[in-house]
C-alpha cells in the first residue's frame, strides 16, 4: 500500500511539474506549493516580524495613535532578515510556479505570492519597488482581493512617500471596488481613514473608523480604534463624545495599558464639560489602586489638566510637582509636566520659575520633540532675561548690605549662610530619596512582578510609599530608629522636617563661608558705583527684553519707570524716555483694548513733551516731530542690513575679496546708519583672515576712536590691546634667533604670527582664562554662556568670574572665563568642567575644545588661531 502510495506521489510531481499544462494535477501542484511553500511561509515570516516589532514598541499615548503602527528607519533593520526570506521565497515560488497560459494565470495563489513580497519590500522601506509591485497586481489581477488590498497597500506606501496626491488618486480607485470581503472592507475603511487624519480631514477620519469598529472582529483592535476615535473627536473639541469613547475602551478593553490611557485622556477631553466630577472621581480611583502606583505621574498630571480646566491654579500646579516628583523612568512624562509647569508660569508672567522649567523641559526632551526649537528659542530668551533680573536683585542685596552698619551686616550674612544651609541640606535629602526610587525602579526590571519581593518594582514602590506614609521621608543613614527621631513623621516646621543639625557645615558642598561673603561686599564708592551701572545696565536691558521678546508691555513699562525713579542721572535716561513714549502709544491706539490713566505720567504724551523739552536736539526728538522720518530711516536701515548680509555672507564663504568689495561700497553708501560700526568691524575681521596686520591694526584703532561704547568699539580696544602685546612679544622673540641667519631669512620669518608649541611659555603664576571652543551652529552661544555663569555661580561662587563671548575666527565662536589668578586654580576649574554633566547640561553633550589658557599665552592664539597646536601645549603642560 506504501509503495502504491509513493508511485502515485512521484506520479503527482512529475506529471505536476508543468507550468504550460492547465490540466488539474498540474494546477493542484502548483496551488498547494505556491500556497504553502510560498505565501504561506512568507506570510509567517512577516507576521513574525511584526509581533516582535509590536510587542517591543511603545505606544505615544500624547499623539494621534497612528492606525497602522509603522517601523521608523532605525526599526526597520530588526525586521530585515524576515523580510528578505519573505521576499526570497515568493520570487522563487512566482518563477517557479505561475501558470500563464494565453494570457491568463492558473495558479490562483501566485497573486498572494506578489502581495506578500510588495509588503516585504514595504516593511524594508523599498517603497518604490512596493509602489512597483502593488501597481502590477493592480492591473495584472481583476478578480478575488488582491487587487483591493494592492490598491490598500498603494495607497499607505504613497502616504509613507508623503505623495499624497497620488495617495489620493489610488483612494479614488479602491473606494470604487465592488463586493468586497470583509478584510478587504476593512481596510479599505483603515487606509481612508489614514488619509483623511494625515489630511486633517478629522470628521471624515471619524465615520471611516465608526465603519472600520463595524468590520473588525478583534476585540483589542476594536478598542484601540475607539481610542484613535476619541482621540480625534478631542482635536474637534467634541468633549463628551471623546469622554464617551474613551469610556468604552476603560469599560471593555483587553490591553490594560490602552484602557489605562483611556482612562488618563478623559481629564484632557474634560474641557469644563459635565462629565468633569466623574472623570476626576475615576482617576482618584485609578490613584488608590495598588498596580497604578508606576503610573502615578500620570494620573496626577491628568488631574492637574482638569484643575487647569476649572481654572483651580494652585491645586494643578502642586498635581504637576506630584507628576514630577513620582515619575521615576518615565521621562516622557516628566518632561510633558515640566513643559506644562513652564507654560503656566509664563502665561502668568512668572519669569523666573518659567525659566527655570523651560530649562528641565529641555534636559529632558529630544531634540525630535515637534516643539523643540520654540521651546530652546523661548528657553534662550527667558535665560537673558533671568540674567538681568538676577543681577538686579544680586547686586541690590550686596549694596543694601554694604550701606549697613558693622554689627548690622554680620547678622545678615549669618542669616543668608543659615538659609543657603537649610536649601542644601533639603536639596541633598531630595536627591537621596530620588536615588533609592531609582533604584528600586531598576532592581524591578531584573524580575517579574510575582518575583522576590526585593526585585519586584511594584512591591518595592508600595513599600516605600506605605513607609513614607508612617515615617516620612528619611535620610540614608544606618540605626535612623534609634537615632532620637524615630517617630512617625510629622508635617512640623523646615527645620524639624530639614534635621539641619544632622551635617556639618563642612560637609555641604557649595555652602560659603563668611569670609567669603564678606569679600563679595564692596569696599569703596567705586566698587559701589561699578554695581549701580551694571543695575541700571540690567533694568533698561530687561525692559528691552519684556518688550522685544515678550509683547510684555506692562513689565517692559515696570522696568523703565523703575530705571527713572531710582537714578535721577544716567545714560539710559533718554531711551528710557522714548521707550515709555513708544509703549503708551501702542497701549493707547491698542483698538482690541481700551486703556485710560488717571495718572498723567502713564501717557505717550507726558514722555513726548520730556523728550522734546530736556533733549530738543536729538535724534528721538526729531523722530517725535517727524513721523515719516522713522519710516525713511527704517527703509534705509533695511537697506544697509540688507547690504551688510550679503558682505557677511560672502565672508562666511571664504569669499573674502567679494566681502571686502561689498563691505567697502556699504561703508561709503550708509554712512550715516547705525550699522556703520559693524561695516567696520568685518573690515578687521577680513584683513584679520588675510592677514593683513597692519590694515587689521589701523581699522581697529579707527573703531575704537570714532565708535567709542559701541558694541564693536569696546571689542576693538580689547582686541586692539592684545594685539599690540602679541606683536610685541614676537618681535623680541625674533630679535633672539640665531645671529647667523641671514637678512633675508629674518625678513621671510618677520611677517609669520603661526605659533608653534615652542610660541608658548609655561608660567604658573600668570593669571589665567579658560576657552570653550564653540563651532558655529553647533550651540546658542547666548545658553553657553548662561550655562557657564551658572557653574561659576555654583562652584566658584568666592570668586569674581567674567564670561564674554568674542571669536578666534568667522567660524569659531568662543567662550572666554576670565578670573583665575594662576596656573593651579586653571587646573582646578578645568577638572571641575569636564566632571559637571548638572550645570553645563549642554555643553557636556558636545565634544568641544575646552582648555585653560594664560594672558600671554592667549594674546599669541588670538593673533595666529593655531588651536591644534596650542592643545598639544596644553596637554604637555596642564
Amino acid at each position: 500500500m506504501r509503495r502504491i502510495s509513493s508511485i502515485l506521489f512521484i506520479c503527482f510531481v512529475v506529471v505536476g511539474c508543468s507550468t504550460k499544462k492547465k490540466a488539474f494535477l498540474n494546477r493542484a501542484y502548483h496551488n498547494t506549493t505556491a500556497r504553502y511553500n510560498g505565501y504561506f511561509n512568507a506570510k509567517e515570516k512577516i507576521k513574525e516580524s511584526l509581533r516582535s516589532y509590536k510587542e517591543a514598541r511603545e505606544e505615544n499615548f500624547d499623539e494621534t495613535l497612528p492606525i497602522f503602527p509603522a517601523p521608523t528607519e532605525e526599526e526597520r533593520s530588526a525586521l530585515l532578515p524576515n523580510m528578505n526570506k519573505a521576499i526570497e521565497k515568493t520570487e522563487k515560488v512566482i518563477s517557479r510556479h505561475s501558470m500563464e497560459i494565453g494570457g491568463k494565470e492558473y495558479c490562483k495563489w501566485i497573486d498572494n505570492n506578489y502581495l506578500a513580497k510588495g509588503i516585504g519590500h514595504f516593511y524594508k522601506g523599498e517603497f518604490d519597488q512596493a509602489a512597483s509591485t502593488f501597481n502590477f497586481i493592480a492591473k495584472k489581477y481583476k478578480e478575488g482581493d488582491a487587487k483591493p488590498l494592492a490598491l490598500a497597500w498603494l495607497v499607505r506606501t504613497h502616504i509613507e512617500q508623503e505623495e499624497m496626491q497620488k495617495a489620493n488618486l489610488v483612494l479614488g480607485i479602491l473606494n470604487k471596488e465592488q463586493e468586497l470581503k470583509r478584510k478587504s472592507a476593512l481596510m479599505r475603511q483603515k487606509v481612508n481613514a489614514l488619509y483623511h487624519i494625515k489630511s486633517k480631514a478629522y470628521p471624515e477620519a471619524i465615520s471611516r473608523i465608526s465603519n472600520a469598529i463595524g468590520l473588525e472582529k478583534k476585540k483589542d483592535e476594536r478598542m484601540r480604534m475607539y481610542f484613535i476615535k476619541a482621540q480625534l473627536h478631542q482635536r474637534l473639541g467634541n468633549a463628551n463624545e471623546a469622554i464617551a469613547d474613551f469610556r468604552k475602551v476603560v469599560q471593555k478593553s483587553p490591553n490594560y495599558e490602552l484602557a489605562f490611557n483611556a482612562g488618563i485622556s478623559q481629564a484632557t477631553a474634560v474641557q469644563g464639560s459635565a462629565n468633569s466630577f466623574s472623570v476626576k472621581k475615576d482617576l482618584e480611583k485609578l490613584l488608590k489602586d495598588d498596580k497604578n502606583i508606576e503610573y502615578q505621574d500620570q494620573i496626577y498630571y491628568a488631574l492637574a489638566e482638569i484643575e487647569f480646566t476649572e481654572r483651580n491654579y494652585p491645586e494643578a500646579v502642586e498635581f504637576l510637582q506630584k507628576s514630577i516628583k513620582s515619575s521615576i523612568n518615565n521621562n516622557r512624562q516628566k518632561g510633558k509636566s515640566f513643559y506644562r509647569l513652564a507654560r503656566y508660569y509664563f502665561n502668568e508672567k512668572l519669569y523666573q520659575p518659567a525659566s527655570i522649567y523651560y530649562d528641565s523641559t529641555l534636559a529632558i526632551l529630544p531634540k525630535t520633540h515637534p516643539e523643540f526649537e520654540e521651546i530652546e528659542n523661548k528657553s534662550n530668551n527667558l535665560q537673558e532675561l533671568v540674567v538681568h533680573l538676577n543681577l538686579i536683585q544680586k547686586n541690590d542685596s550686596i549694596l543694601e548690605i554694604a550701606n549697613l552698619a558693622p554689627e548690622e551686616q554680620d547678622k545678615k550674612l549669618e542669616d543668608i549662610i543659615q538659609k543657603e544651609r537649610e536649601r542644601l541640606l533639603k536639596e541633598q535629602r531630595e536627591k537621596e530619596i530620588k536615588a533609592q526610587k531609582i533604584l528600586a525602579s531598576k532592581a524591578g526590571k531584573k524580575e517579574s512582578s510575582g518575583s522576590w519581593y526585593f526585585y519586584n518594582a511594584k512591591a518595592k514602590l508600595q513599600g516605600y510609599k506605605e513607609f513614607k506614609d508612617k515615617w516620612g521621608d528619611r535620610t540614608l543613614q544606618d540605626n535612623w530608629r534609634i537615632g532620637g527621631n524615630s517617630g512617625p513623621a510629622t508635617t512640623g516646621t523646615a527645620k524639624d522636617s530639614l534635621s539641619v543639625e544632622t551635617k556639618p557645615v563642612g560637609e555641604l558642598k557649595g555652602l560659603p563661608s563668611y569670609a567669603q561673603l564678606r569679600k563679595d561686599l564692596p569696599k569703596t564708592d567705586k566698587e559701589k558705583q561699578k554695581l549701580v551701572q551694571e543695575t541700571k545696565s540690567a533694568l533698561y536691558q530687561s525692559g528691552l527684553v519684556y518688550k522685544e521678546n515678550f509683547e510684555d508691555v506692562d513689565n517692559a513699562i515696570e522696568s523703565f519707570e523703575n530705571l527713572l525713579a531710582r537714578y535721577d542721572s544716567t545714560v539710559y535716561r533718554l531711551p528710557a524716555y522714548y521707550q515709555l513714549y513708544r509703549l503708551y502709544l501702542a497701549k493707547e491706539t491698542n483698538s482690541e483694548k481700551e486703556f485710560f490713566s488717571f495718572d498723567t505720567k502713564s501717557s505717550s504724551y507726558y514722555y513726548k513733551d520730556l523728550i522734546l523739552y530736556e533733549y530738543p536736539d536729538s535724534e528721538f526728538a526729531r523722530i517725535i516731530k517727524n513721523p515719516d522720518r522713522v519710516a525713511s530711516k527704517q527703509a534705509n536701515e533695511k537697506e544697509a542690513q540688507s547690504h551688510y548680509s550679503k558682505a557677511y555672507l560672502a565672508y562666511q564663504i571664504d569669499s573674502l575679496d567679494r566681502s571686502m568689495k561689498i563691505t567697502l561700497e556699504g561703508i561709503s553708501k550708509y554712512s550715516a546708519s547705525d550699522l556703520l560700526p559693524k561695516f567696520y568691524f568685518l573690515k578687521a575681521r577680513i584683513h584679520s583672515e588675510q592677514r593683513e596686520i597692519g590694515e587689521f591694526e589701523q581699522t581697529l584703532s579707527f573703531l575704537a576712536k570714532q565708535f567709542r561704547g559701541t558694541p564693536e568699539g569696546k571689542e576693538a580696544e580689547r582686541l586692539l590691546a592684545l594685539l599690540r602685546k602679541a606683536m610685541a612679544n614676537s618681535k623680541t622673540s625674533n630679535s633672539n634667533t640665531d645671529s647667523t641667519s641671514t637678512a633675508a631669512e629674518k625678513e621671510k620669518k618677520e611677517p609669520e604670527l603661526a605659533a608653534t608649541t615652542s610660541n608658548y611659555t609655561d608660567t604658573p603664576n600668570s593669571a589665567h582664562y579658560y576657552l570653550v571652543v564653540i563651532p558655529k551652529g553647533a550651540m546658542n552661544t547666548t545658553r553657553a554662556k548662561v550655562e557657564v555663569a551658572n557653574f561659576n555661580g555654583r562652584f566658584f561662587s568666592n570668586k569674581k568670574m567674567d564670561v564674554s563671548v568674542s571669536f578666534l575666527t568667522n567660524e569659531l565662536p568662543i567662550l572666554l572665563v576670565r578670573g583665575l589668578d594662576n596656573k593651579e586654580q586653571a587646573k582646578l576649574y578645568h577638572q571641575a568642567f569636564i566632571k559637571d554633566k548638572n550645570e553645563l547640561r549642554v555643553i557636556s553633550r558636545n565634544n568641544f575644545q575646552q582648555f585653560a589658557i594664560s594672558e600671554e599665552n592667549f594674546k599669541m592664539l588670538f593673533v595666529n588661531k593655531d588651536i591644534e597646536n596650542y592643545l598639544k601645549f596644553f596637554e604637555n603642560n596642564y
